[in-house]
């Protein structure tokens, strides 16, 4: 750390780890802080899917693991959690949750331009 500073005008967030930037004898690179979360373990896809779409549900993002998903650490994840009595850790660890291909929007431009061609 040298107290560079940089600004950001970004399609999509920087992972942990990316070099970013690379000067002569320098090479920046992103050091996330870990952050409180759940860890949910499941044993299978099918079980994976399902807390998967739970969370979803919530608007929350999730991070998959080989053997747990991984989700922010709210309060409102945990009421759902301990609602619906499924197991789960707190942990401090790097969050790097899933970034959606498509965007999501509630606009009408498309389906306006559309109705309007008749």
């Amino acid at each position: 750390m040298d107290g560079t500073d940089f600004g950001f005008d970004l399609e999509m967030p920087l992972r942990n780890g990316i070099c970013f930037y690379v000067e002569e004898n320098r090479s920046y690179v992103i050091d996330q802080k870990p952050e409180s979360v759940f860890r949910v373990s499941y044993t299978n896809q099918e079980e994976a899917a399902h807390l998967a779409w739970q969370v979803g549900n919530l608007h929350f993002p999730a991070q998959f693991k080989d053997t747990y998903l991984m989700v922010e650490g709210d309060p409102a994840v945990r009421l759902m959690l301990e609602r619906n009595q499924i197991p789960f850790q707190e942990s401090t660890e790097v969050f790097q949750p899933l970034v959606a291909a498509t965007s999501h929007h509630h606009g009408n431009g498309k389906l306006l331009k559309y109705f309007n061609m008749w």
